[in-house]
């Protein structure tokens, strides 16, 4: 095709969801933290296991109960902000860091065994806190470059780095 010589309106998605298939054997919870083991590349409960990256929240409960990965599928939800229980103390001081995961509906601020990357802290409730859970993406388990490796030893300076470059960051 040619290059334009006009406006034109470009069709667009916002994904919000996408559909995984469940480990063998694994029951999921509605409202769970879900992961990716990306030893068996199926969906499992979030914990703070080596091998897991966070793909976003169940919409429903899913049920694989056959020996089969891949047999039952659940609806993962991403792409906003969901309330979790807190692991120690999260204050306001805490918004726009990072989230660690602790199990399947807890989160922390403290850099958990394996450092499973939730989201962002967005806000904080008496009884819990706010996630903004991007996208499902790159493995963020561990530090994978300079400013992720930086990010967590200085979150709030390379936080102000990367609002004054991108306007919009997600972790």
């Amino acid at each position: 095709m040619p290059m334009l010589t006009t406006d034109r309106l470009t069709p667009e998605r916002a994904p919000t969801s996408s559909v995984v298939g469940v480990a063998a054997n694994t029951t999921i919870y509605a409202g769970a933290l879900v992961a990716l083991d990306t030893t068996s590349g199926f969906a499992v409960p979030a914990s703070d296991a080596s091998n897991r990256v966070i793909l976003g929240v169940a919409a429903k409960r899913a049920v694989n109960n056959t020996a089969s990965n891949g047999a039952r599928a659940v609806e993962v939800l991403y792409g906003r902000a969901f309330k979790f229980n807190a692991s120690g103390t999260i204050n306001s001081t805490h918004i726009g860091r990072v989230a660690y995961c602790v199990d399947d509906n807890t989160v922390s601020v403290t850099l958990t065994t394996n450092r499973v990357k939730v989201g962002k802290i967005v806000a904080v409730d008496p009884d819990g806190v706010w996630v903004y859970i991007p996208y499902p993406g790159v493995p963020l388990g561990a530090p994978s470059s300079t400013i992720d490796a930086t990010y967590d030893a200085s979150e709030s300076g390379v936080l102000s780095t990367l609002r004054d470059q991108h306007n919009n960051y997600d972790i």
